[in-house]
């Protein structure tokens, strides 16, 4: 009996490691094909030209990050794309932000980046500036282009699997509290930095388990959570 729940058990791990495979070939192949998302979307959509415009811009959590409510008039257009880095996000603001007129952009960004300090952990140091550098720069385009700018701070973890613990997942999860703490520095009167783990944080500081869908993203609670206190703050910032 032991034996075979043994071997149902990593029967289990081999299906749920060749799933995760899959996914990151996909990503991988994704990535050398169209590095910078351009198949992603259409030309930017037409609006009205009355419209106050608020762009989600970032990777998979923006992407999946659903417009709060806001008042009549306001136009809300989501640029993110699954599995990109902060580095790809910066390289594709002018084609795919600018263009749209934001009043306000809304930046959820860095978690890919930091991800790979856990497999590349001697590139840790140059991983993380690269990161910081890129979501400075996505910043200083956003403002050049007239927007306010809500950054909010890279979601916490929510609680790692065994085999994410033995990626590296403690290197990772303070290299994203250093870019956290970083990015406060970055205020001023036309960048607003929301910190999520006030929102989303247990006593550990990692995502309640109530909001999240997995380790790294959030389930429609928490995305509603965040919501919450998000939509007074643009109805708040929008001319």
């Amino acid at each position: 009996m032991l034996l075979g729940l043994a071997l149902l058990l990593s029967l289990a791990l081999n299906l749920l490691l060749a799933r995760r495979g899959r996914g990151y070939e996909r990503l991988f192949n994704m990535t050398r094909l169209d590095p910078l998302g351009a198949m992603v979307y259409d030309a930017n959509a037409e609006l009205p030209d009355d419209a106050r415009r608020v762009v989600f811009f970032g990777d998979s959590r923006a992407r999946q990050w659903p417009a709060p409510p806001l008042p009549p008039g306001v136009a809300v257009i989501n640029r993110g794309i699954d599995g990109h880095t902060a580095v790809q996000s910066r390289l594709r603001f002018e084609a795919q932000v600018r263009p749209l007129r934001p009043d306000v952009v809304l930046v959820q960004v860095g978690v890919n980046d930091l991800i790979g300090v856990g497999y590349l952990p001697a590139e840790r140091d140059a991983i993380v500036a690269n990161c910081r550098d890129s979501i400075a720069a996505i910043v200083d385009a956003a403002r050049a282009a007239g927007a306010t700018v809500v950054l909010t701070t890279i979601f916490p973890p929510g609680r790692p699997l065994a085999w994410e613990r033995a990626l590296g997942f403690a290197e990772v999860e303070a290299a994203i509290r250093e870019v956290n703490g970083w990015m406060a520095g970055l205020a001023d009167g036309q960048v607003v930095v929301v910190d999520t783990a006030v929102v989303l944080g247990d006593a550990e500081g990692r995502v309640r388990d109530a909001f999240r869908d997995d380790t790294w993203h959030l389930n429609p609670d928490g995305y509603a959570a965040l919501n919450g206190a998000l939509g007074p703050l643009l109805a708040e910032l929008l001319p």
